[in-house]
């Protein structure tokens, strides 16, 4: 409700640690299509996700792209040229409040 509501979302991302994958729950594939199918239900709704980036490794694999480090937002911030100070987060995490502290203007708790 919120994006639609303020549609002056340049890029919107999608940015999730996925633990799943190492541990086998579920296959690269399986993440590709319900990524796939959360992409297209939202472009019904006239919301258009840029990118989904995504951490595969275990909490404690000490990995560099696992929020909240910031490897994802880095990545994300020079594949797109992204002006950090002026993007927000959604999210239901607390290390998705760290991640967003790193530089990002806004951090919403959803």
């Amino acid at each position: 409700k919120f994006i639609k509501q303020n549609n002056s979302f340049k890029k919107i991302f999608i940015v999730t640690n996925q633990s799943g994958l190492r541990r086998k729950f579920y296959s690269l594939k399986d993440f590709y299509n319900v990524s796939d199918f959360i992409v297209k239900k939202l472009r019904n709704k006239k919301i258009y996700i840029n990118g989904i980036h995504f951490c595969p490794h275990l909490p404690s694999s000490n990995c560099k792209c696992r929020k909240p480090k910031r490897k994802m937002l880095s990545d994300i911030r020079n594949s797109f040229n992204i002006d950090l100070k002026k993007s927000i987060m959604f999210g239901n995490e607390e290390k998705d409040r760290l991640f967003a502290n790193y530089k990002l203007k806004k951090f919403y708790k959803i």
